[in-house]
């Protein structure tokens, strides 16, 4: 697993970052998956929306190897200075009634179920109107109504139009690099689960610890992880032979009409 130490993305849209949420920093990562900061492209598959099985995590998704990929995004804001994006994780290798969902098939059937609620939300409803009462489920993240994405609406209307056409980076559509991922997985038996924590702060007045240096500086899982987000990490480092645990830390602040993010390595 190669990780690259620094990514800097840039965001769509002149926004406060004062009211940002975990979901904010879910919604950068899935329009921009180099934030996560792994040398293997990643295809998103669907976020599995306030339901820890059998997907724990904010954002479930796959890279080139086959390997499967569960992140877990936090906010770190005023008055708080600790976080704990592993407990959802915690026990997830542990149990075997959760190694089903981990398989090409059960990921299959799960994408093509919201990838068509996809479709049938597009032919519904264009990238700049959202349903106040309809939770508008698909590949999408789409808690809260989608409401992160009202929040950014040209990058919602940039994700969304890759649904649906061919990427000019990679030359084919969205379904066709799910469906290699999928295939490579299918192939390999030796693939396996890496576990993600996103941590998203602002540099725009910041919470004292990040005054202090510990996010801002954020050069160890201490630094980063409450007392309990450390016990987890360990539980989560403790059930695999090989250790596939990342942990990264995003700082936004705002230049002009767009939102410039930095993301970093913390080493785990």
């Amino acid at each position: 697993m190669t990780i690259i130490p620094r990514v800097e993305q840039v965001i769509p849209g002149d926004r406060n970052l004062d009211d940002l949420t975990e979901r904010d920093g879910t919604a950068w990562l899935r329009a921009r998956p180099e934030l996560l900061g792994l040398c293997a492209h990643i295809v998103w598959l669907f976020a599995p929306v306030n339901q820890n099985r059998p997907w724990p995590g904010d954002l479930v998704g796959l890279d080139r190897n086959g390997n499967l990929i569960l992140v877990e995004s936090k906010y770190v804001g005023r008055g708080s200075s600790r976080c704990d994006p592993f407990r959802t994780f915690a026990g997830y290798d542990e149990d075997d009634r959760w190694r089903e969902s981990r398989t090409p098939a059960a990921l299959r059937r799960e994408w093509e179920t919201r990838y068509a609620q996809e479709l049938a939300r597009k032919s519904k409803f264009d990238t700049s109107s959202f349903s106040d009462t309809e939770p508008m489920p698909g590949v999408l993240p789409y808690g809260n109504h989608r409401a992160m994405w009202q929040r950014w609406p040209e990058l919602y209307s940039e994700v969304d139009a890759h649904l649906f056409e061919d990427d000019a980076e990679w030359g084919f559509s969205y379904r066709a690099k799910v469906e290699r991922h999928l295939h490579v997985r299918e192939a390999r038996m030796n693939t396996f689960v890496i576990y993600a924590g996103f941590v998203l702060v602002t540099t725009e007045e910041p919470p004292d610890a990040l005054r202090e240096g510990s996010l801002k500086r954020a050069e160890d899982a201490a630094d980063v992880l409450s007392e309990s987000g450390l016990e987890h990490l360990a539980r989560v480092q403790g059930t695999q032979s090989e250790p596939r645990v990342m942990l990264r830390v995003a700082r936004a602040r705002r230049q002009g009409a767009v939102v410039r993010v930095v993301s970093k390595a913390v080493e785990v």
